[in-house]
C-alpha cells in the first residue's frame, strides 16, 4: 500500500508538471501496469473512511492493506516490500 500511495503522488505530479510544461500525460494510461489494484483510492474517498474496520466488507470486497500499519507489508504472502 505504501508503495502504492507513492506511485499515486508520483504520477499526479507527473501530470501537473506535464501541463505547466503544456504537454499532454495521463496516467491513467499506465495504472493497470503499476497498482495491484485500485483499493489505494479508497483512502482518497471521505466517504470511505473507516471502511479498513467492517472487516467483513473488507473480506467481501478482498480489499488488503488500509490500516496504516499495514502500508509496508506485502499483499501476498510471497510478495516483496521495496526498500
Amino acid at each position: 500500500m505504501a508503495e502504492e500511495l507513492a506511485m499515486r503522488a508520483i504520477l499526479e505530479q507527473a501530470e501537473v508538471q506535464a501541463e505547466l510544461e503544456g504537454k499532454t500525460f495521463t496516467s491513467r494510461d499506465l495504472v493497470d501496469h503499476i497498482f495491484e489494484d485500485m483499493d489505494v483510492e479508497f483512502l482518497f474517498q471521505p466517504a470511505f473512511d473507516g471502511i479498513e474496520d467492517d472487516e467483513d466488507l473488507v473480506r467481501h470486497l478482498g480489499i488488503a492493506n488500509l490500516r496504516l500499519g499495514d502500508w509496508f507489508k506485502p499483499f501476498r504472502p510471497t510478495g516483496i516490500v521495496g526498500p
